[in-house]
């Protein structure tokens, strides 16, 4: 069996900067599957969880995220005027954490079965079986 590299920028589970590959399912489960873009953090939490049905996956890797920083996406959200009445260090801290919140947000809505599709345009590669949560290798 072989793995179908599907090539991307982005990682597959939170759209940051993908610097590893994602073996889905995962090399210990089997040898065949695909290759898939994803970011450290993402790939480290995906470990061998759910090895073959990859929405269930995805939600586990998004409530690792949120976990890891909720934190951040607890904070409240400031308005401008109320940022605008801090000062000094207290509104660096403020902003820095409203960052990280935003870009925590954005990545936990990330939409991985868009982006998968958007990577495999011409639907050369997968099949993607929603109700049972797998994507599948079309047979050549």
């Amino acid at each position: 069996m072989r793995r179908i590299h599907l090539k991307g920028d982005q990682c597959i589970y939170c759209g940051q900067l993908a610097n590893t590959i994602e073996h889905f399912p995962p090399q210990s489960y089997c040898a065949g599957g695909f290759l898939l873009p994803a970011c450290r953090e993402c790939n480290t939490l995906a470990g061998t969880l759910y090895p073959t049905n990859f929405n269930k996956r995805v939600e586990c890797v998004k409530n690792k995220l949120f976990q890891r920083h909720r934190k951040a996406l607890e904070m409240p959200t400031w308005d401008i005027d109320d940022l605008n009445e801090l000062e000094g260090n207290i509104k660096r801290n403020v902003k820095l954490w409203q960052n990280k919140k935003r870009i925590a947000s954005n990545r936990i809505a990330w939409s991985a079965e868009s982006y998968l599709c958007s990577i495999d345009r011409n639907n050369d590669f997968v099949r993607m079986d929603v109700e049972a949560g797998i994507i599948i290798a079309k047979e050549n």
